[in-house]
């Protein structure tokens, strides 16, 4: 498995940390989900230096809420490509690698397609722009066989 800023690493080895003159910077969406929390917790666990999007949501008043204390929180609209430009991509600091993990709150269609597609295409397209080499999506649902809409918007 490749993971990032480093060397391939082999299956069942245990995680490598970054060496201190390579900090790699990762930008993580969804974040505060329970999927993007083990992704955040695992790169800082690492060694990376970790920056995490959330929404701006009134109805999420701890943004920070099981993140650790030592990532950067920016509040970004994932579904406004230039909100992602101005607040996440604009930095000098050079951004390494994309991890989303964002997902639709409720799965129905609009929703589905606002996030699950759109949100990401905006994302990839900020992240390119931003000379960013290296982005994944990881989700917790199978779109092998998609039957359901947010399956079918993934």
């Amino acid at each position: 498995m490749q993971h990032v800023g480093g060397e391939p690493e082999a299956a069942g080895a245990p995680p490598t940390r970054v060496s201190e003159g390579a900090r790699t910077r990762v930008v993580v969406f969804g974040a505060t989900g329970t999927i993007g929390r083990a992704v955040v917790r695992e790169l800082v666990c690492r060694g990376h230096d970790v920056m995490c999007v959330v929404r701006p949501v009134r109805e999420a008043p701890d943004p920070r809420r099981g993140l650790p204390p030592e990532v950067e929180v920016r509040f970004a609209e994932v579904t406004d490509v230039e909100s992602l430009e101005r607040e996440v991509f604009s930095d000098e600091a050079e951004i390494h690698a994309v991890v989303s993990c964002m997902a639709s709150r409720s799965g129905r269609p609009r929703d589905a397609w606002a996030i699950d597609r759109q949100a990401h295409r905006n994302v990839l397209e900020a992240a390119v722009g931003g000379s960013v080499r290296r982005f994944m999506l990881l989700s917790a649902i199978c779109v092998q066989r998609p039957k359901l809409v947010f399956q079918q918007a993934k």
